[in-house]
């Protein structure tokens, strides 16, 4: 195997599609792959395959107007989906994700769970109007979010094309309850986002998929109020957040009686088997319906695309990449 360093994506896909490149492990654009999945001789050069990962909205627990839970219910009901998934190019990029952890990784389990459906995946105003009435914020059960707290709501995207697009779906839909955000776009935001002290309310960025496989890899990091340190950050919704560690590492706003899922955490680490899928099973319900941190969109696949001269190409599940055994 010989491999090349390009920085130029437009130029690999270029070559691979000439010949001169065999394979690529450069994420193919929306434009790349519409190219592959409507040309007949090009379709089957097109490999997707399921990559272990959770694209999501993540909502800060301790800023408003998301320290409410109504609202945090509310935008899971309100957001489409499905606009997003054309966004990243569609159904071969990946498939709408309804909870945290890619079932793949429960052996197929929560495959059907899907506690916020909506009519084609494409949100609905009765049923996030029907849980914002129940907010704090929305004191004349109007159905929309109409304190003051849900005027210019920062909301840190990027600069990627595929941002550029989602962000304004995002902002319409969650204009429609009452939400007016501020979009920051910022090349590569997520130093923004992985330190606390910034107190972002949201965020499109993020993306998380397993270290090895295993669901703790999804909760340890991304849930577990241990896991919240200054720099680097990745529970960004700050669950399980104390006023002593949000003082420690500078977060402000509704930092008491954040919940927390620690004491789950433990106990499926501690679990074997299928006691222990079912337990983290339990712990994506809990998640989904009584702490609601993410807006999860996407469930990405990893797609692949090789030369005409490849005639046998395999997947490496761990790695989430070509397997260099052929």
């Amino acid at each position: 195997f010989k491999f090349v360093v390009n920085s130029n994506a437009d130029d690999i896909f270029a070559k691979v599609q000439a010949g001169q490149y065999d394979d690529e492990v450069s994420a193919p654009t929306p434009k790349t792959i519409e190219q592959y999945a409507t040309s007949s001789t090009l379709k089957a050069r097109m490999i997707p395959n399921v990559g272990d990962r959770t694209n999501y909205i993540t909502m800060n627990l301790t800023q408003p107007p998301f320290d409410d839970l109504h609202v945090r219910k509310a935008m899971n009901y309100i957001i489409n989906k499905a606009a997003l998934q054309k966004a990243w190019g569609g159904p071969i990029p990946g498939s709408i994700a309804t909870h945290v952890v890619p079932p793949v990784l429960y052996n197929g389990g929560l495959s059907e769970y899907d506690p916020y459906a909506t009519p084609t995946e494409s949100g609905s105003v009765a049923k996030a109007a029907a849980e914002m009435k129940q907010s704090k914020y929305d004191p004349g059960h109007t159905g929309k979010c109409t304190a003051s707290v849900c005027k210019n709501v920062v909301m840190i995207s990027d600069v990627r094309s595929v941002d550029k697009t989602m962000a304004p779906i995002i902002e319409n839909d969650a204009a429609e309850i009452g939400i007016h955000l501020t979009i920051r776009s910022v090349n590569g935001a997520y130093p923004v986002i992985q330190k606390p002290a910034n107190n972002i309310p949201v965020s499109d960025r993020s993306s998380w998929g397993k270290d090895y496989a295993d669901p703790y890899t999804f909760f340890a990091e991304l849930f577990d109020g241990g896991a919240i340190i200054k720099e680097g950050n990745t529970n960004y919704s700050l669950v399980g957040i104390t006023p002593a560690m949000a003082k420690t590492v500078g977060a402000t706003g509704t930092v008491t009686n954040v919940p927390t899922v620690d004491p789950d955490i433990n106990a499926c680490a501690k679990a074997l088997g299928q006691a222990r899928i079912t337990c983290w099973e339990n712990l994506d319900k809990k998640l989904m319906t009584s702490v609601v941190p993410w807006v999860p969109y996407l469930w990405p696949n990893n797609v692949f695309i090789v030369g005409p001269q490849v005639t046998h190409w395999n997947y490496d599940q761990f790695t989430d990449g070509p397997a260099y055994s052929s």
